[in-house]
Formats: structure tokens, sequence, C-alpha cells
């Protein structure tokens, strides 16, 4: 994804009963709603989240976000999820599979799967270590953050 930080544009609206309603375009089916813009973007994380576990399931590559406009909302990926998925991804392109990734790293299939589950806290060593073996590395960057979550 090079970037490391993944933010998809997200559009904002009123719905009809006072909440509101948040769609992001570049990740087609997530649509939630929220009781506030914060709550809204939560929900929308964890609906973007739900889409790309399914995606990983399924072998498909992982929509990457459009360039927003400045001062748009944003959804931002967690970074953990962000590494997850670029191990899904390497593993995809190269024909890497869960069973060939734990023979890699000597470790279990069960162990793979725990480690590609975008809602599992795993241990930043055995993520390191599965984007060695797929001839990727981590590379962090830490910059203010807007208020609101601009992009």
């Amino acid at each position: 994804h090079g970037d490391a930080a993944m933010r998809y544009p997200a559009e904002l609206r009123p719905d009809e009963n006072g909440t509101l309603v948040i769609e992001v375009p570049d990740a087609p089916g997530v649509v939630s709603f929220g009781a506030n813009e914060a709550d809204a973007l939560a929900m929308a994380a964890d609906a973007l989240l739900t889409l790309f576990d399914w995606g990983m399931t399924e072998g498909l590559p992982i929509p990457k976000p459009s360039a927003p406009v400045e001062g748009q909302l944003c959804v931002t990926v967690p970074v953990m999820a962000v590494v997850k998925l670029a191990i899904h991804e390497a593993m995809r392109e190269q024909g890497v599979s869960q069973v060939r990734l734990a023979s890699l790293l000597r470790t279990s299939p069960k162990a793979v799967r725990r480690l590609l589950d975008l809602w599992h806290a795993s241990r930043w060593d055995h993520l390191e270590a599965a984007l060695e073996v797929l001839g990727l590395r981590v590379v962090v960057g830490v910059e203010k953050a807007a208020r609101p979550p601009l992009c």
C-alpha cells in the first residue's frame, strides 16, 4: 500500500431520523450510521475492516483509497490492520498460501490465521517476521493528527 496510513475519503450526510450516514466511495458497500461524527467514523472503520476481512477470505485485492480533497473527512484504518493487509496483499501477489507462510515462519497455520485476523492484537515482531519472509519491511512515521480526522 506504500503509505503507512490508509485513509479513505468519506462522505457524511444527515439521515431523516437525526443520525448521520457515512459512506466510503472507494470501498463498495461501506455505508454506516452514527449518532454523531465520531460515532459514524468509528462505525465506518469497523465496516471497512469487515469488508477487508471478507476480501482476505475470498483472496481478493484490498481496495485502495483515492486521493482525498484537502480537508475532507476520512476513515483511517488502524496501523496494525494496515500491516496485516500488506501481508495479505504480498501473499496474494506472490502466490504464498497461509500454509506456505506458516512453513516459512516455522509456525502453525493457526498462528498465521491469527496473524492475519484484523481484530487480533498480534505481536509486532511476528508481523515484522512475516513481512520479512515476503520481502517487505515496515517504515514508521508520525505526524500531527487533524481533529476531526480530516485527510
